[in-house]
């Protein structure tokens, strides 16, 4: 089992994510660490792969989550920023990859 890290900020006014492609396992933990100064909150559209659509973080705090996708896949996500009061910019497509051990 490994622990992935998706760090979550804002840079010259836009939120932005890092990194944009993960490629985990089954099993796996990811660890949502929000650096604004505001909370986010973390879209998936499908939840196969934590169970849940949305994910809230508040101000400097992090979430870790374990993958429970059990069909290998590319799962994307977006992330809104209260700071920015957006989304991630237009041409992030930041992704969750999920691959059989």
């Amino acid at each position: 089992m490994n622990n992935h890290v998706v760090t979550i900020d804002v840079c010259d006014q836009e939120c932005v994510i890092a990194p944009m492609e993960l490629i985990t396992h089954v099993g796996d933990l990811v660890t949502f660490v929000n650096l604004t100064q505001g909370r986010v909150i973390v879209f998936f559209p499908n939840n196969d792969v934590f169970g849940q659509h949305t994910y809230e973080i508040n101000t400097e705090d992090k979430t870790t989550l374990t993958v429970g996708a059990v069909i290998p896949d590319s799962y994307p996500f977006t992330v809104f920023c209260e700071q920015t009061d957006g989304f991630l910019n237009k041409a992030a497509r930041p992704r969750i990859i999920v691959v059989r051990k």
